[in-house]
């Protein structure tokens, strides 16, 4: 069982129940301050955002999250929260109302099978909820359009 212990110990682990139990909510608050959350993170199965006139920005491109669904509470009352997730992740923000915010999920491309899903509920009251890719370099979009 040694030697397999080694030849395994890159593989991913399977998130376990007791995994799930033990990891408790990640609660970000802000009044006009801004949180920032990017590059390697454990990502909890559920994450409670309220902003009141700040922003939260959570990136999830180099984050690692075990669990196939991540519920995220989030309260904008004049602030942001923003959303970066990788290409391939799913954002679900049909349960987010709205008074004289802005909602917008630009994350518009099929999902993976198997990867992530974010889904959201919450309030914005003047503020902004978005969901999106990560942005592009101005060399990578130049790479991009050159002629082959």
């Amino acid at each position: 069982f040694g030697e397999l212990e080694a030849i395994t110990a890159d593989l991913a682990r399977a998130e376990t129940p007791a995994d799930a139990v033990a990891a408790p909510p990640l609660n970000l608050q802000t009044r006009s301050g801004s949180l920032k959350k990017h590059g390697y993170w454990r990502v909890p199965s559920q994450i409670i955002a309220e902003c009141t006139s700040g922003s939260i920005k959570l990136d999830f491109t180099a984050a690692d999250c075990p669990h196939r669904e991540v519920s995220l509470e989030v309260t904008a009352k004049s602030g942001s929260v923003v959303l970066i997730v990788p290409r391939g992740w799913a954002v679900d923000l049909d349960q987010a109302t709205a008074t004289s915010g802005t909602i917008s999920n630009r994350v518009r491309e099929r999902p993976a099978p198997g990867a992530p899903v974010l889904r959201v509920r919450g309030k914005v009251l003047s503020g902004t909820i978005k969901a999106r890719y990560p942005r592009r370099s101005f060399w990578a979009w130049l790479i991009g359009r050159a002629p082959s």
